[in-house]
């Protein structure tokens, strides 16, 4: 643990045979914004872009809490515009200089969470999974435990969720441009 601001380096290795890591923060430049971030959420349902040159989420760094998230548990995804195979249909779908962050909810319903796609510039939402033209079946989502997984092949998302005792999908595959789903899958209980 470092307490100096500014760029840092080091060398690690982790256990192989340790089994509690949860989860990872790792930094990720993002396009455009000229400084380097970490991104995250935190059980009060806010998501975070803290700038790891001043260690605080000023400028150009971010806080916000979406609309509808009360927590979020799992790490959050980014899909970088410049490692992304089909950057035409990406350039498309999120014109302008800059990533696209996914962060998850863990809202203690079994009905009503979500997945927001945030501009990793500024935190504005871009959208928001479940869709309000997605079909009945797909509008109830449990809590969201697990990082949200990007397919840059194919602009792809894989979320896995809680299913409501078996009632709801509990693999979703999702257009990461637009947030509608591409299949599902009912994984049991």
């Amino acid at each position: 643990i470092v307490t100096a601001t500014g760029v840092q380096t080091n060398t690690w290795t982790t256990n192989p045979a340790s089994t509690s890591w949860l989860a990872a923060i790792a930094t990720y430049y993002s396009a455009g914004a000229g400084q380097q971030r970490v991104f995250a959420g935190d059980q009060s349902g806010t998501v975070y872009a803290v700038n790891t040159a001043t260690g605080t989420t000023g400028s150009p760094g971010w806080q916000v809490t979406p609309a509808g998230s009360t927590a979020i548990q799992a790490g959050v995804s980014i899909q970088i515009r410049a490692y992304s195979q089909a950057t035409t249909a990406f350039n498309t779908a999120y014109p302008g200089n800059y990533d696209v962050v996914f962060a998850a909810t863990n809202n203690a319903s079994t009905t009503n969470n979500k997945l927001f796609a945030l501009r990793s510039d500024t935190g504005e939402t871009l959208w928001a999974f479940p869709l309000a033209a997605e079909p009945p079946q797909n509008k109830n989502v449990d809590q969201i435990l697990g990082q949200p997984w990007v397919d840059y092949a194919r602009n792809r998302l894989y979320v896995t969720s809680k299913s409501n005792g078996g009632g709801q999908p509990s693999l979703w595959v999702l257009n990461s441009l637009n947030g509608s789903v591409v299949t599902t899958f009912y994984l049991g209980a």
